[in-house]
C-alpha cells in the first residue's frame, strides 16, 4: 500500500463531485468479436462497442460536471487482445478517456479480473495507465494505494485504492492482497496518531463477501435472477426460486471464496464510510 500526497480538487465549502465508471470491457479498435468458453460475444449484435461507452462517458461528464472520475476495473478486457493478439490496450484507454482529458477533469483507475485476462501484457503493465494526462495517481507503483483529494488538506477525503484480485480456478478470484489489506490497517494507525480526520472512501473492483445477503438500501440485486435465467444455480433455485427469495438468499455478490480480512480491518479502523465497487454487471444497488 502506497501512501501518495495530495490532490486539489473542488472549491472549499462546496461538494467533491465524484464519478465511477466501470465495467466498459473495451476491445481493441476495430475489433467486434471474441470467443469464450461458453459462446462468441459479438458487439455489433449486442449494440455495444468501444464507440458506445466512449458517447456513455462523454455524457457522463457533461451531465454531472465531475472533478474526479474513478474506474473500478474491467475497462479494457484482455481476452480479446490475446485472442487477436494486439497491444494497443494503452492506446484504446487513452482514446476512451479522451472525453476527461479534453474537459480537464481528473482521474484514477483500479484493476478488474478482466482488464488483463488473457491478455499479451502483464497485469503490473496496467500501471503505465497512471502516465496518462490528468491522472492523479502519477507515481504510483502499485494498483494499492491512498491519496486525499479536495481544496486543501483539511477540506478533504481521503481515497483508498485496492486490487481486488484477478481469476483463479479454484476460488474464483485471488481476492485483495493480504500484504496489503496489512499495510492499510498500518497506515491507518499512523494517520490517526499523526491526527488525520478525514473521511474516507475505498474504491475496487470485485465486491466483498460482506456484500451478499444484505437488504439493499437502494437499488436491486440482480445477479441470482440473471443466473438463474441462465440455469447455473442449485435445483431449489430452479424449482422454488419464490423460496429463496423469501429467506433472502438471492441477494448474492460475485466476490472471491476467499476472505482477505479487508472489511473486518475497515470495520475496526473506522476510517472508511463508504465502499464501491464494480464486477457485477446485474447487481446495482447501495448495501
Amino acid at each position: 500500500m502506497q501512501v501518495l500526497g495530495h490532490k486539489s480538487l473542488g472549491t472549499k465549502g462546496k461538494p467533491l463531485r465524484i464519478l465511477q465508471i466501470t465495467d466498459t470491457h473495451l476491445f481493441p479498435k476495430g475489433v467486434s468479436t471474441f470467443k469464450t468458453p461458453t459462446r462468441v460475444v459479438n458487439l455489433k449484435e449486442e449494440k455495444y462497442g468501444n464507440e458506445v461507452a466512449h458517447r456513455m462517458l462523454k455524457k457522463f461528464v457533461d451531465e454531472v460536471d465531475p472533478h474526479l472520475v474513478i474506474f473500478t476495473g474491467d475497462i479494457i478486457d484482455g481476452r480479446p487482445f490475446g485472442e487477436h493478439k494486439r497491444n494497443d490496450w494503452l492506446d484504446t484507454f487513452q482514446n476512451f478517456i479522451q472525453p476527461l482529458i479534453d474537459a480537464k477533469v481528473h482521474w484514477t483507475f483500479t484493476p478488474g479480473n478482466h482488464d488483463d485476462d488473457g491478455a499479451p501484457y502483464e497485469r503490473k503493465e496496467l500501471l503505465k495507465i497512471f502516465s496518462l494526462p490528468y491522472s492523479i495517481s502519477k507515481g504510483a507503483k502499485t494498483f494499492n494505494h491512498t491519496i486525499t483529494v479536495g481544496p486543501d488538506k483539511e477540506d478533504c477525503v481521503r481515497l483508498w485504492l485496492f486490487d481486488s484480485g484477478e481469476n483463479h480456478p479454484k476460488f474464483k478470484y485471488t481476492s485483495f492482497d493480504l500484504a496489503s489489506v496489512s499495510a492499510y490497517s498500518t497506515i491507518s494507525e499512523k494517520l490517526h496518531e499523526s491526527g488525520e480526520n478525514v473521511l474516507g472512501l475505498a474504491f475496487f473492483h470485485i465486491p466483498l463477501p460482506e456484500y451478499g445477503y444484505v437488504k439493499p438500501v437502494k437499488g436491486t440485486l440482480g445477479l441470482f435472477d440473471a443466473a438463474r435465467h441462465k440455469g447455473i444455480v442449485p435445483k431449489i433455485a430452479k424449482i422454488a426460486p419464490w423460496l429463496v427469495k423469501l429467506i433472502g438468499q438471492h441477494r448474492v455478490v460475485g466476490s472471491s471464496m476467499l476472505d482477505s480480512g479487508l472489511f473486518n480491518a475497515m470495520a475496526k479502523n473506522k476510517n472508511i464510510v463508504a465502499t464501491f465497487c464494480g464486477h457485477d454487471h446485474y447487481n446495482d444497488a447501495g448495501v
